[in-house]
């Protein structure tokens, strides 16, 4: 397995369970704003989606050492299958020290290389998708025209437009558009059916247009552009469909608001929404299907409910106080996560025998060396010896806080291969009769970890070491 696919597979494996954790945070923090502006819940859904694509992508050791290492900290069988353990961050600059996980899952190579297929399918079907939706756009825009609308709707267009400062925003037609659109982010244009011209009211295009305005002025276009991309790797998980359906919902609600305010009230407004519903789906009175563009699905219900609704927001200040505060929980919790994310290792970098471990390993502290581990193959047996300081000191969670400026040299009298680590038995300060064991591995070719084997309530944190000279021949 290479590490494009462990990389793939460990971004798969984050976010099965990282997703859920986010939706439930940020479900936690809409209530915290729940009487706010439906725009700033929009942000805050906006937010919860990035950190959704993010996040599984923040593993420690997952990303930012990824380029660096070959893989890191990782446990295989002898029959070549890869291990999915929980590992902590790397000490020296974590501020939450998590133990490894003692018992990690076990998933065969091959197994992995289907998953990653499977999702490199799925990622193919979903950006033929947007290459269908793109070409769907283009064929839209260039099948509108210029309306030969009566006076009084080029008038109300312009008044529109003026109102919300949008001069430059074009009003076309076309006979493919379902339901008025907004069409680019340059030079937006507002694409009505052709039908809807005809049969609207003055009151009603009025709504329409104020709709398409607010989506227009937020700049809702390219930002939903971008979210549709970010929202591309994790589309096959239910839970981020989720997250972006209250993303479409609180963008339709937060235009609603807008465009309410430029009408002359809510209930008006409104009115004017079903009207344009009735026109668009003639017949459809009694059981309306509002899922064509600007009215999606039964989310339609919903936003005539909360404009018929009053409205009892919290003043400016507070609410955006809250909002801030909203989003600080959000990332602020979000970002715990990767501690406790799962990691997937290249089995093809881990030992397959002693000699991988032959080599002179030094370990440093605070610039000084305090130990040299001399390893060199005889007889199918790992010998050599141990030079280490005679005095170490550590913390409570057992990191290395002192080390003593005189040395020893002890012999390594045995060595034999536990899974993928190297265990020693090495003399106590020359003592050979009373031994200290320690366990080293690999964390790439030539770097690894040594951790001396001690009761659970004299633990040390393993120290980190780095081949200086391959053994000599």
């Amino acid at each position: 397995m290479d590490e494009t696919s462990r990389f793939i597979t460990a971004f798969l494996v984050n976010s099965l369970w990282e997703i859920p954790v986010i939706f439930l945070i940020v479900i936690l923090c809409s209530r915290l704003i729940r009487r706010t502006a439906w725009a700033h819940q929009h942000i805050l859904w906006a937010v919860a989606l990035i950190l959704s694509a993010a996040v599984p992508l923040l593993a420690p050791n997952n990303l930012a050492f990824s380029l660096a290492r070959a893989a890191i900290d990782a446990q295989t069988t002898a029959d070549g299958r890869t291990s999915l353990g929980i590992i902590a961050t790397d000490d020296s600059g974590s501020w939450l020290h998590i133990h490894r996980y003692k018992k990690p899952m076990l998933l065969n190579a091959s197994l992995i290389w289907i998953v990653v297929g499977c999702y490199s399918g799925f990622i193919l079907w979903r950006l033929s998708i947007l290459h269908r939706a793109w070409r769907s756009a283009n064929r839209l825009r260039r099948s509108t025209c210029i309306p030969s609308v009566s006076n009084i709707f080029g008038t109300v267009a312009e008044l529109c437009a003026t109102s919300w400062r949008k001069r430059d925003v074009s009003l076309l037609y076309s006979a493919e558009a379902q339901s008025p659109v907004t069409l680019g982010f340059r030079r937006p244009v507002i694409v009505f059916p052709e039908s809807s011209l005809t049969e609207m009211s003055p009151e009603d295009f009025a709504a329409a247009m104020h709709h398409e305005l607010a989506h227009i002025t937020r700049g809702d276009y390219v930002l939903n552009l971008i979210l549709q991309v970010l929202y591309l790797p994790i589309s096959f998980h239910p839970v981020a469909m989720l997250i972006k359906s209250h993303i479409d919902h609180t963008r339709e609600l937060a235009c609603d608001e807008l465009a309410a305010e430029k009408s002359s009230n809510r209930i008006a407004y409104a009115r004017s929404l079903l009207n344009i519903a009735r026109s668009i789906c003639p017949g459809s009175t009694r059981n309306p299907d509002y899922s064509l563009g600007l009215f999606e699905g039964h989310a339609f219900e919903k936003r005539i409910i909360n404009l018929l609704k009053s409205a009892h927001l919290v003043p400016s200040n507070r609410c955006r106080a809250r909002t801030l505060l909203g989003l600080v929980l959000l990332v602020g919790g979000c970002l715990t996560l990767p501690l406790l994310s799962v990691q997937i290792a290249n089995s093809a970098s881990l030992p397959t025998n002693l000699q991988e471990f032959a080599g002179r390993w030094q370990g440093e502290f605070k610039g000084h060396i305090f130990i040299t581990l001399n390893l060199k193959s005889e007889a199918g047996k790992l010998v050599g010896t141990c030079t280490h300081t005679i005095n170490l000191e550590k913390n409570s969670t057992g990191e290395l806080t002192r080390v003593d400026e005189k040395n020893s040299t002890d012999r390594i009298l045995d060595s034999r291969l536990d899974g993928s680590k190297l265990v020693l038995k090495i003399a106590d300060n020359g003592d050979e009769q009373n031994t200290m064991e320690c366990a080293f591995w690999l964390t790439s070719r030539n770097r690894g970890e040594l951790e001396i084997v001690a009761p659970d309530d004299d633990k040390w944190k393993p120290w980190k070491l780095v081949r200086t000279s391959p053994a000599p021949q």
